[in-house]
């Protein structure tokens, strides 16, 4: 018996195929009508081939990226199907998925034997240990060190990616791969701070508001907000951490103008600030009302952007590196 075999025997509840999803819409026991079931499900799998077809293709291999999946080899349909299966992740399943793979392959996973796990919480702990050894060579530039010891460390993520790195084998929504904006609006509104016992492993998650209010809020790792005093840790810590949080700058303030960007560029958001205009805010592509005349405004590149103080932008279609911009909207 092959290793896939002896894996979809263990572990029946994957090895189901779409196919007998159909079986199972069945209401005859000869399972006459599957055929034209699986005829109907594949429909509706397919993307009509209108003036939108490649902004849709070109939507899902972007999606699939994020994920580090090549499209290369894929149909639409295996692209479309992939693409639902993945939507129905957990925030943080697939990065403990990568990140486990990740580390492996470095070597820097304290377990070398994989199959010898037996929890996917004892995973999640290698995973802390390894992004530790990891995060301290290539993110140092990235965050603020707020505190550390021999026990534990507390960082201000500044960049969506330091904050992925550093809430590795979490669920907090600032590391979500699907909705990056939450990292931007926690990184503008307040002071963000993770808190990781480099021993255990166990990580904690801090926010306090420092632009529309000063709310104090604590998260666990699987993204429930706790009391302050349910917090597992040392009781010197709770000193530290009223310190920290004296601070009535934002993650954001603590940002040079290109780290500012580069939030920008990774959660598709328009950065307002005051080295580039008057208004300090950021803009949800979410809550931006939608446009269809863009042929009334133009490709300006990030960086060069100056607007007016009751400038919006109204049109965030092609948002990436580059962005579109009212002619009325410049300043």
């Amino acid at each position: 018996m092959s290793k896939i075999e002896q894996l979809k025997k263990q572990y029946p509840n994957l090895s189901i195929s779409l196919v007998d999803l159909a079986k199972l819409l069945d209401i005859t026991k000869s399972h006459k009508y599957t055929p034209v079931i699986c005829k109907i499900i594949s429909e509706n799998f397919k993307i009509n081939e209108d003036e939108e077809y490649q902004r849709r293709v070109n939507y899902i291999k972007d999606y699939l990226s994020d994920f580090n999946i090549s499209s290369d080899n894929l149909s639409i349909d295996e692209m479309w199907i992939y693409k639902i299966f993945l939507e129905h992740f957990t925030n943080g399943t697939y990065d403990t998925i990568y990140n486990l793979m990740d580390y492996g392959e470095r070597g820097l996973l304290p377990t070398k034997d994989i199959l010898t796990y037996k929890s996917t919480n004892d995973i999640k702990k290698d995973i802390t240990f390894a992004s530790l050894l990891d995060n301290e060579k290539n993110f140092s530039n990235q965050i603020v060190k707020e505190f550390e010891n021999e026990t534990w460390l507390a960082i201000r993520p500044l960049t969506y990616s330091s904050s992925i790195k550093y809430g590795a084998a979490t669920k907090w929504c600032t590391t979500s791969r699907y909705e990056k904006e939450y990292f931007a609006k926690y990184w503008d509104r307040g002071v963000l701070v993770y808190f990781i016992n480099k021993k255990t492993g166990y990580k904690f998650a801090g926010f306090k508001g420092v632009k529309n209010n000063d709310e104090l809020s604590f998260w666990s790792a699987e993204d429930n907000r706790i009391d302050s005093l349910d917090i597992d840790c040392d009781s010197y810590l709770y000193d530290i951490i009223k310190n920290i949080f004296k601070s009535n700058k934002s993650n954001s303030d603590l940002c040079d103008l290109e780290t500012k960007s580069k939030v920008s560029i990774e959660c598709k958001y328009v950065l307002f600030d005051d080295e580039v205009s008057n208004l300090h805010k950021i803009v949800a592509i979410e809550e931006l009302p939608e446009v269809n005349h863009t042929q009334q405004y133009e490709v300006v590149n990030l960086q060069n952007i100056r607007f007016e103080n009751d400038g919006y932008i109204t049109d965030t279609t092609y948002l990436t590196e580059e962005i579109l911009v009212s002619p009325t909207m410049r300043g």
